[in-house]
């Protein structure tokens, strides 16, 4: 609608995907990606067994499994109160089957046949929560390069906003300049 040329996609944890996908339906349009905080190994997938357990559990009790697990794994020690109330609230928001059914896509996409065809270049910008593997993601997308935020959750955004700006001004630039 915008008759935009040139775009720089931007995905956060689920959005990931979302713009891999876009960059496949749109050659030659997109200057750059920039992922935050998701798919930090290209390589990793869970477990089948893992997975169909987390999901039974989301679909038995959604609202108390999504805040345990934004509790254990989204959020940091240092993460503030406000942060962790304003995340809860918009995804417990969520209808329980939209919320199930966004895990289970999450979960089961492949990132690799969309790497094999992008030729923008991808910046990442990720908390240290989980390892970013740099050295496998370089083997699927070589120029694949990642800032990393220390001490922060998965909403490094709301976090750290400041620190996260000037992260994504610079990736912005590098990504103006390839």
């Amino acid at each position: 609608a915008l008759d935009l040329k040139r775009v720089v996609l931007s995905g956060h944890s689920l959005g990931g995907a979302a713009v891999l996908e876009a960059a496949l339906r749109m050659p030659g349009r997109v200057a750059g990606l920039v992922l935050v905080d998701t798919l930090v190994d290209f390589e990793f997938r869970f477990p089948a067994e893992q997975m169909e357990k987390a999901l039974s559990a989301l679909q038995a009790d959604y609202r108390a499994t999504t805040t345990a697990f934004l509790s254990q794994y989204m959020f940091s020690a240092s993460t503030p109160e406000p942060v962790k109330a304003r995340v809860l609230e918009a995804v417990l928001s969520v209808p329980q089957e939209i919320g199930v059914a966004a895990v289970r896509s999450s979960v089961a996409y492949d990132p690799l046949p969309a790497l094999r065809e992008i030729k923008a270049p991808i910046r990442a910008i990720n908390a240290d929560r989980f390892p970013t593997n740099v050295e496998v993601n370089r083997k699927y997308f070589p120029g694949y390069q990642a800032a990393i935020m220390k001490g922060v959750g998965h909403y490094l955004m709301l976090e750290q906003p400041e620190a996260f700006n000037a992260l994504l001004a610079e990736a912005l630039r590098e990504l103006a300049r390839s």
